[in-house]
């Protein structure tokens, strides 16, 4: 880990490497802490007894970027360090996005969509928004979604919600 740091902190922009954890017999250590600060999120919203096996740590250097796609649970993404875009777009939108496989879309960037070859994309209607250090963003199931760190960035998101959020389990199958 310490080396990991290290090249992190080294390193001007990329996105060659982007730690994400998810480790239910270890996240406890590292998510006690954090949901001290957090708390439970909204008063009533969280299923606690869950939070140690549904929290997501993700730490990168600037320039990390995740190509649009969509997640099959209701996610919150905690900002903790550095800062985040995030560039949604509602599920509804889904028949203008190229979506072929799965959970992803042809489009990767949503700034540098060819429209020429993607016609069906000018119908989209991207919603961007930055989230700074001690903010939190509800990204809905089904929303398209793409993250850039503009900074060094130290982000957790949860799905451990106090009402279902299994959707992924009744996904339809490829066959």
């Amino acid at each position: 880990m310490k080396d990991f740091v290290e090249k992190i902190k080294h390193t001007d922009c990329s996105n060659d490497f982007y730690m994400t954890a998810n480790n239910a017999s270890q996240n406890q250590n590292i998510t006690k802490v954090l949901y001290q600060d957090i708390a439970d999120f909204g008063h009533g919203y969280c299923d606690l007894s869950l939070q140690d096996q549904l929290c997501f740590l993700w730490f990168g250097p600037k320039g990390t970027f995740t190509p649009i796609h969509h997640d099959l649970t209701n996610n919150m993404l905690v900002q903790i360090y550095g800062r985040k875009k995030v560039t949604l777009i509602p599920a509804l939108q889904t028949p203008h996005i190229y979506n072929d496989l799965w959970v992803f879309s042809q489009l990767k960037d949503p700034n540098q969509i060819d429209v020429e070859q993607y016609p069906l994309a000018k119908k989209l209607t991207p919603i961007e928004c930055i989230l700074e250090p001690g903010e939190a963003l509800f990204i809905p199931i089904g929303w398209w979604h793409a993250v850039e760190s503009l900074d060094v960035s130290i982000s957790v998101s949860f799905t451990h919600f106090n009402a279902p959020n299994q959707f992924y389990l009744n996904f339809p199958k490829e066959q």
